[in-house]
C-alpha cells in the first residue's frame, strides 16, 4: 500500500444532523486500519460529537479524537486557524502532507482552498452544492449510465473521482456476502418483545424491518408503525430499529407493549444479521438502503430530509427500491403506499427474488475498502 500515512477524519454527529456522517467515516477508518499503514485521528467540533462517536467504538479508545477549539459543526470556517495549524504540525512531523477526509455539508470553497495548502483533501459528497477544489471526491450515488458523464463534468476541479454505488462505505459486517450470514436474529438489545402467537409461523408472518435513522425528526417510525397496525391486512411482525436520538422511544415502547407483533431493537451491534432475519424492509433514504441492497432484502424507501432525495429517486429509477413518498409533504399518502407495497410483495415471492438479485448487483458491500485504498494512495 506504500509508506505510512496519516489520515484525519473531520466529521460531526448530533441531534440535528444524526449519525450518518460518523458511521460512514468509521467504516472507512476501519478499512484503513486493515493495512496497518495508517495513523487515524477523528476531528470533531464539540463534546456531543465526541461522545456520539465513542458510543460506536468497538473497543475503548478505538481511535484518537480531537475536539477543535472554537469549532462549530455548521460553520466550519470558524475552525480554519486551529485546523490549519494542526495539519501544518502533522506535515512537519511526518515530512509529508497528511490526508484530511471531510464529511460535512457545511464546507465552503474558501475552507477547502485554505486547507489544501496543508493536507491532501478528500471529500465525500451527497448534495453536489458546488465544484469542490480537492484531491479526491467520493460520491456513491446510484448513477444511471446516462448520467455518468454529467457527474464527471460537475466535479471538474477534483483530481480523482470515486463515483457510483461500488464506493458505498458500508460497515465491515456487510463486507461478506449475504449467503455467509446465519439468518438468526441475535444482533441487538431487544427493548421489548412479547412472545409471538404460536400460530404465527415464518411462512404466514413475514418480518418487516423498519428504520428511520438515528434521530427521526419527523417522527416517521412511530407514525409508520401505528398506521400499518391499523390498516395492514397482512399479518406481519415489525422489527423496528430505534435510533440513539429517537425522541419517540417511550411511545414506541408503549406500542410494543400493546401489540405483540411489534419488536423494538436498540443498540444494534450487527445490523447485517438483523436484516438477514427479515423478509422485507421499509427505510428512510440513506446508507441503510445500500446496506439492504448488499443483503438483498427487498425494500421500499421514504424521504425525510433533502439529502435523501437524490439516492431514493436513483434507486427507484433503476427498479431496485421503490420510493413511497416524502413524509414531510404527504405523510398519510406515504404510509398508505407502504401498506400497499407490503401487501403486494408478500403475495409475490418470485417478485421478491427478482428484486433481491437486482439489489445485490448494485452494491457488493466492499466500498469502504476501495475508498481506504485510494486515501492511502494519496
Amino acid at each position: 500500500m506504500g509508506s505510512h500515512s496519516v489520515i484525519y477524519f473531520r466529521t460531526d454527529g448530533n441531534s440535528n444532523i444524526a449519525t450518518g456522517h460518523i458511521m460512514r467515516c468509521l467504516s472507512i477508518a476501519r478499512a484503513c486500519v486493515l493495512s496497518d499503514a495508517s495513523t487515524i485521528c477523528f476531528l470533531v467540533s464539540d463534546l456531543e460529537s465526541k461522545e456520539l462517536l465513542e458510543s460506536f467504538f468497538t473497543a475503548e479508545k478505538e481511535f484518537d479524537i480531537k475536539i477543535l477549539s472554537g469549532a462549530c459543526y455548521d460553520d466550519l470556517e470558524k475552525e480554519l486557524e486551529v485546523l490549519c495549524q494542526l495539519l501544518e504540525e502533522a506535515c512537519s512531523s511526518w515530512h509529508k502532507k497528511p490526508v484530511l477526509f471531510l464529511d460535512s455539508y457545511f464546507v465552503t470553497n474558501n475552507y477547502l482552498r485554505q486547507l489544501s495548502s496543508f493536507a491532501k483533501i478528500a471529500y465525500i459528497d451527497d448534495l453536489q452544492l458546488f465544484d469542490y477544489p480537492v484531491d479526491l471526491v467520493v460520491n456513491y450515488d446510484v448513477i444511471p449510465d446516462d448520467s455518468q458523464e454529467t457527474y464527471q463534468q460537475f466535479y471538474s476541479l477534483a483530481n480523482q473521482l470515486l463515483l457510483g454505488a461500488a464506493y458505498t462505505p458500508l460497515r465491515e459486517q456487510f463486507w461478506k456476502t449475504a449467503e455467509e450470514f446465519s439468518h438468526a436474529a441475535k444482533p441487538s438489545e431487544v427493548i421489548y418483545k412479547e412472545q409471538l402467537c404460536e400460530s404465527l409461523s415464518s411462512n404466514d408472518s413475514p418480518r418487516i424491518f423498519i428504520a428511520s435513522g438515528g434521530s427521526d425528526p419527523t417522527h416517521t417510525c412511530l407514525g409508520m408503525v401505528t398506521y400499518l397496525l391499523a390498516h395492514l391486512n397482512t399479518r406481519v411482525s415489525f422489527q423496528v430499529v430505534v435510533g440513539k436520538l429517537n425522541s419517540d422511544k417511550a411511545a414506541l415502547l408503549q406500542l410494543a407493549k400493546e401489540h405483540s407483533c411489534v419488536i423494538l431493537h436498540e443498540n444494534v451491534t450487527d445490523m447485517a444479521e438483523l436484516m438477514a432475519s427479515c423478509d422485507l424492509a421499509i427505510s428512510a433514504g440513506g446508507t441503510t438502503l445500500y446496506e439492504l441492497c448488499a443483503m438483498g432484502i427487498p425494500a421500499a424507501s421514504f424521504v425525510l430530509a433533502d439529502n435523501q432525495l437524490t439516492a431514493t429517486h436513483a434507486f427507484a429509477s433503476v427498479g431496485a427500491i421503490p420510493l413511497l413518498g416524502d413524509v414531510r409533504r404527504n405523510e398519510t399518502q406515504t404510509y398508505q403506499a407502504a401498506s400497499d407495497w407490503i401487501t403486494e410483495m408478500t403475495a409475490h415471492p418470485l417478485r421478491r427474488k427478482e428484486v433481491s438479485k437486482k439489489m445485490k448487483a448494485l452494491v457488493d458491500g466492499k466500498g469502504a475498502l476501495r475508498i481506504a485504498k485510494s486515501l492511502q494512495e494519496l
